[in-house]
């Protein structure tokens, strides 16, 4: 295959494998084509993954939570259910704000259509 071409395949028969050769990321779609499919990277340069060159200890600090620290995004989660309720309850009166504006605005369009009519 080469760059930019696409290439038709089967889940089962003749047509079930495809040969890609090239290095680089393709992207798998499954039958419809709607939508973006799942990248897969081919060929990958096997040094891009020797972590030989690392030192051991230096990947467990950096995959090791401390204690005492709060991860990203822990702080929205931390609330009480009140605290969450109290700052949703904004978006019902904007909801409701929004549902009678399109109310009014249908019935000046009806009253509008009727007085011509």
């Amino acid at each position: 295959m080469h760059v930019g071409a696409r290439e038709r395949a089967t889940a089962m028969g003749p047509g079930h494998l495809v040969n890609l050769r090239e290095q680089g990321f393709y992207e798998l779609r499954g039958p419809t084509l709607a939508g973006s499919g799942r990248p897969i990277a081919v060929n990958v340069d096997p040094t891009e993954s020797d972590l030989s060159h690392l030192d051991p200890q230096d990947i467990v600090v950096a995959v090791t939570a401390v204690p005492g620290q709060t991860q990203a995004g822990s702080e929205i989660n931390a609330s009480t259910p009140q605290d969450q309720e109290r700052r949703q309850k904004i978006w019902w009166y904007l909801l409701l704000g929004a549902l009678l504006v399109m109310g009014a605005g249908q019935c000046c369009r009806t009253g509008c259509s009727r007085a011509t009519s």
